[in-house]
């Protein structure tokens, strides 16, 4: 189904049916079966968000098809024969790996690209059992590999980007940001370690259709050394049973020390029934989580950040005739 995160076996009960369960530990272990393939969204008021309109298929061409062809690209697997016609073209995988093919010598990533694709839906890309997605890891000669979401995070930290987002998709741009406004605080949402705060959580509406989408804002607070970069996933509950989960995937890894303000636009997803639906944001720690589930799943600690997050009430409208 088009743009729903589609859980295996009880993790779509669990996150479906959070009401009358509890424990983070518990939801944590029944969440690991799906967060491998977290994805995200992209920006309404840049031409790419036409997003309403368009198929998953359609988003992703439109998405590859904004690259210049003259334009250096990082990108997925699956996208890299699509961009195939340029002379800078690099794989997402290696630097989320951060080890040379069939090595363990360190990969030295490129200098900052003019575009960096990523689709949290890309099971090849992320993919965990094959080792390009990974926790912090220590090699057999001692040496320590950041993880994936560091490595990730550490690449992009060369230069400023724009960053235009719509459901599992995001696209990077080099370019210089807008000042993050100040915005008063009413304290915290939730806090990772002493390095990441999420002030503030809250969407541009409270209508959700084929024709208009929602923008998610979040305004955070980091500090310089960040070592858990959170995964976050919109769990979409109506008001009876059933519901959708969709996947943003990682929250600013582009982002410096200081304050952040990221938008996520979300657009209907095919399938969602017509209604009332509450919203929560859930906030994972997924490289450990994914790592966990295809490498070592006897491991049962939580990568639970924060207990969902309430983000208020929308209403699905159904298609026009």
């Amino acid at each position: 189904m088009d743009n729903l995160f589609s859980l295996r076996g009880s993790v779509a009960a669990f996150f479906l049916d959070w009401p009358r369960r509890s424990g983070c530990n518990s939801y944590s272990r029944e969440v690991s079966a799906c967060t491998t393939r977290a994805r995200t969204p992209l920006d309404a008021h840049s031409r790419l968000c036409s997003c309403t309109n368009l198929a998953r298929t359609s988003r992703k061409a439109a998405f590859v098809a904004s690259i210049p062809p003259e334009a250096s690209v990082v990108a997925p697997l699956p996208y890299l024969a699509h961009l195939a016609m340029r002379q800078k073209l690099y794989s997402l995988h290696h630097v989320l790996k951060g080890l040379k093919t069939l090595s363990r010598s360190s990969y030295e990533p490129p200098p900052p690209t003019d575009f960096v694709l990523i689709d949290y839906h890309d099971s090849a890309t992320f993919d965990a059992s094959a080792g390009y997605y990974h926790p912090t890891m220590k090699m057999v000669d001692g040496r320590i590999v950041p993880s994936s979401d560091r490595l990730l995070h550490d690449f992009l930290q060369r230069c400023s980007w724009v960053s235009d987002s719509c459901n599992e998709l995001t696209l990077l741009r080099q370019g210089e940001r807008a000042p993050t406004p100040q915005t008063p605080s009413s304290g915290i949402v939730f806090e990772v370690g002493n390095h990441t705060q999420l002030l503030s959580i809250s969407k541009s509406g409270n209508v959700l259709s084929k024709e208009q989408s929602l923008e998610i804002q979040m305004n955070w607070k980091f500090q310089d050394e960040r070592d858990v970069f959170p995964w976050m996933l919109l769990r979409l509950t109506p008001h009876g049973y059933g519901g959708a989960v969709l996947t943003k995937g990682l929250c600013a890894p582009e982002a410096g020390a200081g304050p952040f303000r990221e938008n996520w636009h979300i657009a209907a997803p095919k399938g969602l029934a017509a209604g009332d639906y509450s919203l929560e944001a859930i906030f994972i720690d997924n490289s450990r989580q994914a790592w966990s589930e295809a490498v070592d799943p006897g491991n049962q600690r939580s990568t639970l950040l924060s207990h969902p997050v309430p983000v208020g009430n929308v209403r699905v409208l159904a298609p026009a005739n």
